[in-house]
């Protein structure tokens, strides 16, 4: 009677099997791990900069046409608290309780490009006798890894600018255009309520 069993060749074919089927496997449950971790970063860079665009949206949109003067400086016509250049904006608007005691505050948004990063300054409203002194800023970053970062202004008229000093008032519309991290952002347009 022969004896049942397997040949030595045939458990070293089995166990090459389960082992190509074991690695196939684990290679699959890495490439999911993977996925899943580039679609949570990604989700987080997508929730970062919708809130980061609904922030801006919100608060350049609600800027004020408030003018201020220099009290050393008797004979300097009245400045608009709006001012902003390719780098750079400022503006007087409100700010929500949620956020600090609430009330009117004047804003600062500008790009340190050396340190890579969009800054949000604010500070308390000042009334309309201020020095231009930022001193006692509350400051926050809105994006890292900042690579471009622009602003332009829309007159009355429908002409762009990359500075706006304007003793007008508010330009019409304010394009902000922001590339982080490598990718480029939707433009931001914001409509403001005008002089």
């Amino acid at each position: 009677m022969p004896i049942a069993g397997f040949t030595l060749v045939e458990v070293l074919v089995a166990l090459t099997l389960t082992s190509l089927l074991l690695l196939s496997l684990i290679t699959g449950l890495r490439g999911i791990s993977d996925a899943a971790t580039r679609t949570d970063a990604l989700a987080q860079r997508v929730t970062e900069m919708r809130l980061v665009s609904d922030f801006l949206r919100h608060h350049v949109a609600g800027a004020l046409s408030v003018t201020y003067a220099d009290p050393d400086q008797d004979a300097t016509p009245p400045r608009h608290y709006f001012q902003g250049d390719a780098r750079r904006l400022q503006w007087v608007g409100e700010l929500q309780a949620v956020h600090a005691p609430g009330g009117l505050f004047v804003f600062r948004l500008q790009a340190l490009p050396d340190q890579g990063i969009l800054q949000l300054g604010y500070m308390p409203y000042p009334g309309r006798q201020w020095h231009g002194d930022w001193a006692g800023e509350q400051r926050h970053v809105l994006i890292q890894g900042l690579d471009h970062w622009a602003v332009r202004y829309q007159d009355a008229r429908g002409q762009w600018h990359d500075q706006w000093q304007d003793s007008s008032g508010l330009p019409t519309l304010v394009s902000i255009m922001i590339q982080a991290e490598g990718r480029h952002w939707p433009e931001l347009l914001i409509a403001l309520g005008g002089p």
